[in-house]
């Protein structure tokens, strides 16, 4: 078969799972003769039991579930919305507060992915685009700006995140004369990519993450490809951004919508 494009995904996956949207790439991909590879930068696992009880102590010390003010839920990715699902403890918690919750998500795809998972525990709003993103997507300044400007003094900000990932959120929320709790709902660990065919094929890179681009870039550099002949495409401009900045001749595509089609349309209409 001729082949006139390769796909690298670095989708993250979790530990011992597959990635759907990558299964669903391989699956179509030859009717547009793309051929996909799939080499997740991260794994993702469950944070540790002792970094959940912790934080569900200062949840319990910082704010009780009677209190009147609104209290924000934030999903810093779709790992963290992904990971609430799996933690009953947590989603007790939070039906505690049922009636003060407020929905935040970094971006479209975080928001997604926050519903889904909220809805089979009957929390959540009735339509994912009620959930509150900034308006840049992926731009953690632009959503503890989203968020201040609703939330009055003292109100309580809960950030499901990762136990790697830098307080620069909680930091700017706090700022702003807002409560916050960090909750670390699951971790994550590098992987190399996988071994990349060099026979001159374009490359194509999906990056859905800003620690995945630094990480792929690195790895392409190490095998040697020609990053001349590399498109990174994902939904986020930020992270087209970051990898600019560390590849000032990147070139840089970005899809409207994370389904099979729209992404090898876009590659095969290039």
């Amino acid at each position: 078969m001729v082949i006139l494009a390769n796909l690298l995904i670095t989708r993250a996956a979790w530990r011992g799972g597959t990635d759907p949207l990558a299964e669903e790439l391989k699956k179509e991909g030859g009717r547009y003769w793309i051929k996909v590879f799939h080499s997740p930068a991260e794994e993702f696992r469950l944070a540790d039991e002792t970094l959940q009880r912790a934080a569900l102590r200062e949840l319990k010390d910082w704010d009780e579930p009677g209190d009147h003010r609104p209290f924000y839920l934030v999903a810093t990715s779709p790992a963290a919305a992904e990971a609430l699902a799996k933690l009953p403890h947590l989603v007790a918690a939070m039906k505690t507060r049922q009636s003060r919750l407020k929905y935040a998500a970094i971006g479209e795809d975080t928001a997604f992915h926050f519903w889904e998972a909220l809805k089979p525990n009957d929390l959540g709003p009735e339509r994912y685009r009620q959930i509150l993103v900034p308006t840049v997507s992926g731009h953690f300044d632009k959503l503890a700006d989203s968020i201040l400007v609703r939330a009055k003094p003292g109100t309580m900000v809960g950030l499901l995140e990762s136990a790697e990932d830098s307080n620069t959120l909680t930091q700017r929320l706090v700022s702003g004369g807002v409560r916050v709790v960090r909750i670390p709902v699951y971790s994550r660990s590098m992987r190399e990519l996988i071994d990349l065919p060099q026979d001159g094929t374009p490359w194509w890179v999906l990056v859905t993450s800003s620690v995945a681009a630094k990480a792929t870039l690195l790895e392409l550099n190490r095998q040697k490809v020609d990053l001349q002949k590399v498109t990174f495409m994902g939904s986020v401009p930020a992270i087209g951004q970051t990898i600019q900045k560390q590849l000032p001749d990147a070139k840089w595509v970005t899809v409207e919508e994370l389904t099979a089609h729209h992404i090898l349309d876009c590659i095969a209409k290039a």
